[in-house]
């Protein structure tokens, strides 16, 4: 099979499996939403090594629970995650936040922030360990988590909506990746 027809047929596994991750507890406006941000949050979270399900928890507690993507903040910022302004970042600031152009550039700024920064190392390893409970109490321990209740709050959401199923999507793709390159290794053996 052809290296586009493998890409292919993965790309297809995801898209199935994406579909029987949606929870009951969606409403059909959250469910167009992930629809609509679905590619690049799963894109974001495999290439920086981190988890949809905290993503997504994240999300929907930090722009208002009960509306998702509908605080203040997030009208005027396109800031998904809360992520405060500070000298130098190399963004807008709206009322002490970060301004994005769109919520792909959120969804990417908050994934550099969490494993590029150096001040998650909790979170990185949560992720790691595929262990959202874990990731979000990592996000506790780190510099800028005031609530007391953060982690229990993200981890509440995520179990409401069933975001963890997200996790082992990406893991499942992660390991059909790690069998692609190693009987593309295995192949070659014989070829060359």
């Amino acid at each position: 099979m052809k290296r586009s027809g493998l890409i292919m047929l993965r790309v297809v596994i995801i898209k199935m499996n994406l579909e029987d991750c949606k929870s009951e507890n969606l409403t059909p406006e959250q469910e167009a939403w992930l629809d609509e941000h679905m590619d690049t949050i799963m894109e974001v979270c495999e290439e920086y090594g981190i988890l949809p399900s905290v993503l997504l928890g994240q999300m929907v507690y930090e722009t208002n629970e009960a509306g998702w993507a509908t605080s203040d903040v997030y009208k005027n910022s396109h800031n998904l995650f809360g992520i405060k302004w500070t000298e130098g970042c190399g963004y807008g600031e709206y009322s002490g936040f970060r301004v994005y152009d769109s919520d792909e550039d959120s969804i990417r700024d908050y994934a550099r922030l969490l494993s590029k920064s150096g001040l998650y190392p909790g979170y990185m390893e949560g992720a790691k360990n595929w262990d959202y409970k874990q990731a979000t109490q990592g996000l506790y321990d780190g510099p800028y988590c005031p609530d007391a209740d953060y982690a229990k709050n993200v981890n509440s959401i995520i179990e409401r909506y069933g975001f963890d199923k997200y996790d082992e999507v990406l893991n499942f793709y992660n390991f059909c990746n790690f069998i692609h390159i190693n009987i593309c290794l295995e192949i070659s053996r014989y070829i060359i």
